[in-house]
């Protein structure tokens, strides 16, 4: 979890990234970026729920976790855009890799691995999907996502998930 000070920079990274984006032409280039820009953004989001949530948990204070702020839709429509060359391009350059490891790494700190909610692994194995794709045949990007430690520590602690689907697409993953 990270300082008031760093959360304040990339507050303002982020915003700096969405003027920049959103000051492009609007041709079919930039409608891209757009979206996927918005769509890592509602990932980013949740991150910083889930991270508030880690803080109350630690010190023991009261909080509600609402199950239904995930950002599956968010993550689906990532996963299904990683099938496209130009698309994943973007992603990557948008910070795509960072924002679903950190999405599933502190979802997994949050929730545990024998989660059995249905957005919680639908998010997870959605997550898993799309850096599959974002690695694939990308040995810059599979050593930048490998080089995550929580994210790795995560991946490997939820093999031990009830959740049959989520478990294949993390062994494609990791062999």
């Amino acid at each position: 979890i990270n300082s008031k000070h760093s959360h304040v920079s990339r507050e303002k990274a982020a915003q700096a990234l969405h003027n920049l984006i959103h000051a492009q032409p609007d041709d079919k280039a930039g409608r891209r970026e757009i979206r996927v820009l918005r769509l890592l953004e509602q990932v980013r989001g949740y991150c910083r729920i889930l991270e508030d949530i880690i803080v109350k948990k630690e010190q023991n204070a009261l909080f509600e976790d609402d199950m239904e702020k995930h950002p599956t839709q968010s993550v689906a429509a990532l996963m299904k855009l990683s099938f496209d060359e130009e698309h994943r391009h973007v992603m990557c350059q948008l910070g795509g890799l960072q924002a679903l490891a950190a999405l599933v790494t502190i979802d997994q700190k949050s929730h545990g691995s024998l989660i059995e909610d249905v957005q919680c692994v639908t998010m997870r194995k959605y997550s898993g999907m799309a850096l599959t794709n974002l690695t694939f045949g990308d040995g810059n990007n599979k050593a930048l996502l490998c080089s995550f430690k929580d994210f790795m520590t995560s991946l490997v602690d939820q093999l031990q998930s009830p959740n049959d689907d989520m478990r294949q697409v993390i062994k494609y993953y990791l062999f």
